[in-house]
């Protein structure tokens, strides 16, 4: 038996965009069961391969990781001197 997954991308909204120029699909809870229920190959859940809506999503800085916890996703208040440049997913 073969494991596998795959990472099915979109286009970003206007919130992801500054970040990359791909984004991975989100599902609303919603259409879990469409998404997973089994097709025919010519009737696939390709209605739900859309961007997300930005209305839909928040974004803000955060402070660079150090450790773990639920402190990571609080919001900056300062903008630290590291962090003054170019948004990216894969910082280098």
């Amino acid at each position: 038996m073969l494991e596998s997954f795959a990472i099915v991308t979109v286009d970003p909204n206007e919130v992801l965009e500054p970040f990359h120029n791909r984004c991975p699909l989100i599902l609303e809870p919603k259409d879990y069961d469409h998404w997973l229920a089994p097709a025919e190959s010519s009737h696939l859940p390709i209605d739900l391969v859309r961007t997300y809506p930005s209305e839909s999503m928040k974004a803000w800085r955060v402070a660079p990781l150090k450790g773990d916890g639920p402190q990571l996703l609080e919001p900056l208040t300062t903008q630290p001197e590291a962090m003054q440049v170019t948004p990216s997913l894969f910082p280098e």
